[in-house]
């Protein structure tokens, strides 16, 4: 079948759209729509094997869908593939490995990656902990949209009894 009507009728099957939710059928249609070169479907694959939606959770059979989604252009399966190389989910764990997809993840405007660089940043892991480096990924971040990132953007406050803020 065509890729793209295969993408979409995953999600109608996914969201229960024309009948019942039916997240193996989604599976099965993402999967197939991967095999077909259907970036995005490739990513949505992953996730369902990552997450266990409609078929058994398998985070190291995600990986190859993840790694097929960034190398044709998804960069949400970039930011996936460079999570499980962080948390060591299914591949190896590989600090920079996960650095460097989340950088490139991040450079194409993908909020949710500048959000985890910056996070990477802020917490040293497996580089220099920089809250200053990582405050303005956040900024970045926030800039694409990313809530959570443009209250991390500063560094915390609090209000006082009296006027004025503080740290803490």
């Amino acid at each position: 079948g065509h890729p793209g009507a295969c993408y979409d009728l995953a999600i109608m099957c996914g969201r229960g759209e024309g009948g019942p939710t039916d997240e193996a059928r989604a599976a099965r249609h993402y999967i197939a729509a991967c095999k077909a070169g259907h970036p995005a479907a490739c990513h949505a694959a992953g996730v369902a094997l990552d997450q266990g939606k409609g078929v058994e959770p398998d985070k190291t059979g995600a990986i190859p869908y993840f790694r097929l989604a960034c190398t044709l252009g998804e960069h949400r399966g970039c930011r996936h593939l460079g999570l499980a190389y962080l948390s060591g989910n299914g591949v190896a764990k590989d600090t920079q490995r996960a650095r460097g997809l989340l950088e490139a993840s991040c450079e194409a405007d993908d909020a949710d990656s500048c959000f985890d660089l910056g996070v990477m940043w802020f917490n040293g892991e497996g580089i220099p902990k920089n809250q200053v480096k990582a405050r303005s990924i956040y900024a970045k971040a926030c800039k694409l949209g990313h809530e959570r990132a443009c209250s991390y953007k500063t560094p915390p406050f609090r209000r006082r009894s009296g006027s004025g803020f503080d740290y803490y």
